[in-house]
């Protein structure tokens, strides 16, 4: 109840997280003793709806709480082990496998959201992916609803495997985000991101075929078909998810690409050799940044900007927010900065492309001021129609138009 009222676009901000923290608060009292102990599976799947509502408030530091306790409680029950659920039956067995990939899930959601390293090693994560053979013995069921169930968990399993690619990159490029490793070379950075981009690219080419990732075009043609049925538009939902978590993980794997050209200023004399190959390589990270960028904002604004049912298709606010923002991890006194969305990425692209940029190339034309300010003001227009009275769409609003500010002067 507390997460349906959180997404519940119907009223503003405020009074949907008044309402909604009066449920949570409920939750807690009944359970709140039972969670410390963490001895039954539905424990460690209220903690982890639990730890979802709190990752949509303002209560960062409760989410990360939240989550550590549903930690402890599924390896107490031993849900990460094929071991301990042995002589279970097989519905049992696959109600604990999902729940421990729930656990996995949220767990690189986090790592990724607040620049944090992730709780559970990809060693642990040994269990065989879900199956729709355990979960589903129901006979009698229309073609319709078994359609729908295969759907779901080949979405589920999607969403398991994009998360193992994010692991791979948070771990790769990003140093697990503990902050403690010598910085990579240029030449090794970008051997490892052809080869988590293959990675990408095959779990990409691997979806159902009803789960294939789309384009900005390929969702505006959509929407001038047919109405869309239940089951079509379900489907068309998932794809929509999937789509901007592949744009989301493709933007982070790009994106250290991006930062080392934005720090090219303070760089030393002696990483001269790192500089140039940068850039004679750079380019194409740079055309892939501001081509990600763009088309998640595309996808976002001609959402939340729709008159039909499409707009729910991005699910709460929180979620679209994110994929239309890209949280730069900084370890300070346990905090995390925000750098803002996919436009902030944009911007950053024009920064790097701009003439007066005398670090680069005068070839790097890939983001002129119109793309720029164009994008910008699109991100603009969809922040104001993701959420009403929440003041952290506001604030990354305001900061927006700061920035739109920036690139009409220097354009």
């Amino acid at each position: 109840m507390a997460v349906s009222t959180t997404i519940d676009d119907n009223v503003d901000a405020v009074k949907r997280f008044q309402e909604s923290d009066v449920y949570y608060q409920r939750a807690y009292g009944l359970c709140g003793k039972l969670m410390l102990r963490g001895t039954s599976l539905e424990i460690v799947q209220c903690l982890l709806l639990m730890g979802q509502y709190l990752q949509g408030t303002q209560k960062s530091i409760e989410a990360w709480v939240v989550h550590g306790l549903a930690m402890k409680a599924a390896m107490q029950l031993g849900l990460h082990s094929s071991e301990a659920c042995k002589g279970l039956p097989s519905l049992e067995r696959e109600i604990r496998k999902r729940t421990w990939f729930g656990c996995v899930i949220h767990d690189r959601a986090l790592a990724m959201t607040f620049g944090r390293p992730c709780t559970i090693p990809e060693s642990f994560v040994k269990l065989e992916l879900p199956s729709e053979r355990d979960f589903y013995p129901i006979t009698g069921i229309s073609s319709s609803a078994e359609a729908r169930n295969s759907l779901n968990v080949h979405f589920y399993v999607a969403t398991i495997q994009a998360y193992r690619v994010l692991w791979d990159i948070i771990e790769q490029l990003y140093g697990h985000n503990i902050s403690c490793e010598e910085r990579l070379g240029a030449g090794e950075m970008v051997t490892r991101l052809f080869n988590l981009e293959q990675r990408l690219s095959s779990w990409e080419h691997n979806l159902h075929p009803n789960l294939r990732t789309l384009t900005y075009n390929h969702l505006t043609a959509m929407k001038e078909q047919a109405r869309l049925n239940a089951d079509q538009k379900i489907a068309q939902t998932l794809r929509i998810v999937l789509t901007l978590r592949c744009l989301n993980l493709r933007l982070l794997l790009h994106r250290p690409i991006l930062v080392r050209f934005l720090n090219f200023g303070s760089e030393s004399v002696g990483d001269s050799h790192d500089i140039q190959m940068l850039r004679q390589i750079g380019s194409h990270s740079l055309q892939v940044c501001m081509h990600t960028a763009d088309e998640i904002i595309s996808i976002v604004h001609s959402i939340v900007t729709s008159i039909d049912a499409t707009r729910t298709s991005v699910g709460s606010w929180w979620y679209t927010l994110y994929y239309s923002e890209i949280y730069f991890p900084r370890n300070d006194s346990g905090s995390h900065s925000l750098a803002f969305n996919a436009a902030l990425v944009v911007f950053g692209c024009f920064l790097i492309c701009h003439p007066g940029n005398k670090t680069i190339n005068s070839d790097f034309t890939s983001v002129t001021a119109k793309d720029a300010i164009d994008t910008l003001n699109k991100a603009i227009i969809a922040t104001q129609n993701i959420d009403r009275g929440n003041h952290i769409v506001d604030r990354c609003r305001h900061y927006l138009q700061l920035l739109l500010k920036v690139a009409k002067i220097m354009g």
